[in-house]
């Protein structure tokens, strides 16, 4: 029978930790009301004390650092007979939000990455920069459960959200409809921005003495509409918390021909545009001191090759080129995408740098062009724009945190209407069929190259004259004014005798029912880059293999720039080979260079062989 004394330290055992400072440690292990999930990661349940092992979740998810430091590992679970989802959001609504999804298919599960952008919803499979360790479904408690690795940085997709940012988590769960997700039952999000860094670094933190989890308390998400934009892109809210223009000025947001939509930041020296468009090509903002379309400064979002993927580029328009802008200070892409027909990007830009007066400064009004057009199938090369492109009827002030833009057809410009050709146009007749340019004819393939002397293989002697005098004669007859160049003629033989040949280079066929299409200038080619005019057809000849380079030596192509856009027909070029060795067979290719010439099916391109015997007096 235990004595007075035995029971006083007994009550002392029992209440010595009551309202002390310090807490004692804890065996996480050994704890039987800590869920294994929850062990050593940062932890995320609802309701806030369910057990994800007892099926009584609605959402449960750890997240901890990969032992190389450089990737997050998710475990996701979810009672739901769809799908179950989590992601990075950069606020409380469902909008351009970061997702991954584990989609019910029939009896597997298959994981996803899900991205909601301008109301659409972009599914594909998770492959970059992820791994797949896990993905099951419990069909007794109606529990998915996916266990997957993604890269806390990964610069090559641009819908990834850098993961070492703070993030407001999103969960989701639903049905399917046609193996989508439905976005329309109620997603939780956490209560504040979460930090997956920190809170798989001070794992232990998130997890309180006791052994219960600590769980950011999740509320209803912002929207229940599926993938809704954030606060300033509400569809709507146009005009009320931002400026916004669409065509037809009657659309719906989400089936505009093109649309945009701007918000002032909050410091005021900067813009976020979200443009948007029906293309399969490219779709362009572009601002004008006056509303005549030349010398703008442009915006493209151009379709990638790559799947589902777009460029952004910047570039000053004049009245038949355009320059590229490159300041990497000036732009900065949050997304882009294309889908179905529709392209969209998003994308921050400085209202003023003072050092690049090529870039606008949009503290002072200007007017807006909105167009789009299309690109070469093949290659992916943006050509003149479908339609004249729509033009803000006043001066635009972006300053102004809110209004309507109304767009015209801008038909203002001093050509009737056109003006100069927009956003660095090219200036070809539209087919009155079609509607597009002359030049954006793809069923027109380029014109064959026809090589004078016409000889796949021309070989002869320089100090003997009648092994290569045929050549001379053939030359000579497309080409007898002996001024017309200066080594390439009859006067010296055309550089045969000095074991210097020259060939002419010229169009087979009708070369009218085609025209070259010009490089933009951030896509020209770093072969012709010196010699590029976008009034000229460049010309480059090679050895066909990297020995027959050394061999062939140096090539002189006359003139430099190549054939005359505008007149294929009668245009040629000349080709003498400076420095070739003798006595061995150079295989020669050359090349034509055009937006819409596609070297990989053979388009453009000639080949032949020279060979010069016995030794030549240079």
């Amino acid at each position: 029978m235990p004595t007075k004394s035995s029971l006083i330290v007994l009550v002392i055992w029992l209440s010595g930790c009551k309202g002390q400072n310090v807490s004692p440690k804890v065996d996480l292990k050994s704890t039987t009301t800590t869920p294994k999930l929850c062990y050593r990661s940062a932890c995320y349940l609802q309701p806030a004390k369910c057990n994800p092992e007892d099926g009584n979740c609605r959402y449960a998810l750890s997240v901890k650092e990969t032992s190389d430091k450089k990737s997050f590992k998710f475990n996701l679970r979810g009672s739901a007979d769809g799908f179950v989802a989590v992601g990075l959001s950069k606020d409380k609504f469902v909008g351009s939000d970061d997702m991954v999804a584990c989609v019910l298919n029939e009896t597997k599960v298959q994981v996803k990455h899900i991205y909601g952008e301008y109301s659409r919803l972009h599914v594909d499979d998770l492959i970059e920069g992820a791994t797949i360790l896990k993905a099951t479904y419990d069909r007794k408690n109606k529990m998915i459960h996916c266990v997957f690795t993604r890269k806390k940085i990964l610069k090559s997709v641009p819908q990834y959200f850098n993961m070492k940012r703070k993030w407001y988590l999103i969960f989701a769960s639903g049905a399917l409809k046609k193996g989508m997700p439905l976005m329309q039952g109620p997603q939780r999000v956490t209560k504040r921005k979460v930090s997956l860094a920190k809170h798989v670094l001070y794992a232990e933190t998130d997890i309180k003495p006791a052994g219960k989890p600590k769980t950011d308390k999740l509320d209803k998400g912002g929207s229940t509409d599926p993938f809704q934009p954030p606060d300033f892109l509400k569809l709507n809210k146009c005009g009320k918390y931002e400026q916004c223009a669409k065509v037809p000025d009657d659309c719906d947001w989400n089936k505009c021909d093109i649309s945009v939509r701007i918000k002032e930041n909050k410091t005021g020296d900067s813009l976020t545009f979200l443009l948007a468009g029906k293309s399969n090509g490219w779709i362009a903002l572009a601002f004008s001191e006056d509303k005549k379309m030349n010398e703008d400064d442009v915006v493209f979002c151009i379709r990638g090759k790559t799947e589902g993927r777009t460029d952004v580029k910047q570039a000053y328009s004049a009245r038949h080129y355009m320059e590229e802008i490159t300041s990497p200070d000036n732009l900065m892409v949050h997304s882009s995408s294309y889908v179905d027909g529709y392209i969209s990007c998003k994308f921050t830009r400085k209202k003023n740098i003072p050092e690049n007066d090529k870039t606008f400064n949009l503290y002072r009004p200007h007017y807006m062009f909105l167009g789009y057009g299309p690109i070469t199938s093949s290659i992916h090369r943006p050509m003149q724009h479908s339609v004249t492109p729509v033009i803000s009827e006043y001066m635009v002030n972006f300053n102004s945190s809110r209004g309507v833009i109304t767009m015209t057809d801008g038909s203002d410009g001093p050509d009737g209407g056109t003006g100069p050709l927009p956003f660095g146009a090219w200036p070809f007749d539209i087919d009155e069929d079609s509607g597009l340019p002359a030049a954006s004819q793809e069923f027109v393939d380029p014109p064959n190259l026809q090589l004078i002397p016409d000889k796949a293989v021309i070989s002869y002697k320089p100090t003997v004259p009648s092994t290569y005098m045929k050549y001379v004669r053939a030359l000579s007859m497309f080409l007898p004014d002996s001024s017309a160049h200066a080594t390439c003629n009859p006067a010296t033989k055309f550089g045969y005798a000095s074991g210097c040949p020259c060939v002419i280079i010229t169009f087979t066929g009708n070369p009218k029912e085609w025209a070259p299409l010009p490089y933009l200038p951030m896509l020209i080619p770093t072969t012709i880059k010196d010699v590029y005019v976008d009034s000229h057809l460049p010309l480059t000849c090679e050895g066909k293999t990297n020995a027959d380079k050394r061999i062939l030596g140096s090539v002189v192509v006359t003139p430099s720039a190549g054939f005359l856009s505008d007149d294929l027909v009668n245009s040629f070029v000349t080709v003498q080979m400076m420095s070739p060795v003798e006595n061995v067979s150079i295989r020669i290719v050359c090349f034509t260079w055009a937006a819409n010439i596609d070297h990989s099916r053979s388009e453009g391109r000639i080949n032949f062989t020279v060979k010069i015997k016995g030794s030549a007096k240079h």
